[in-house]
């Protein structure tokens, strides 16, 4: 019965390790979700380099690429109203994001 314990306490163990590893369970990269989302810039918040989609908050950070229609760009570029694809991780409620797609209006939405 100790052996069948210990095993499995050892098990358990080791998967925690492994989840910690890929960025699935606690550790650094712990909550950390993939998220992708599309929809309207409905505000920018220049101070603290924030936009609002789909009633999410989006951390735009030196690392971000941001492409206007296929065209590398900045924060500066992102304007109201744009229709954006933005992909990046969840960390708390704020999506900070990794890229940043600006669409033609003649995109479809979705």
């Amino acid at each position: 019965m100790k052996k069948v314990l210990i095993t499995a306490l050892s098990l358990v163990m080791v998967g925690s390790v492994l989840l910690s590893a890929a960025g699935k369970g606690p550790g650094p990269k712990g909550g950390r979700e993939d998220v992708q989302i599309t929809g309207e810039i409905t505000a920018i918040d220049s101070d603290t380099s924030q936009i609002i989609v789909n009633e999410t908050t989006v951390q735009v950070t030196p690392e971000t690429v941001v492409m206007v229609v296929g065209i590398p760009g900045d924060f500066n570029d992102l304007e109201l109203g744009d229709i954006v694809k933005v992909r990046g991780k969840m960390v708390d409620d704020v999506l900070v994001a990794d890229k940043i797609n600006v669409k033609c209006d003649l995109w479809p939405k979705g």
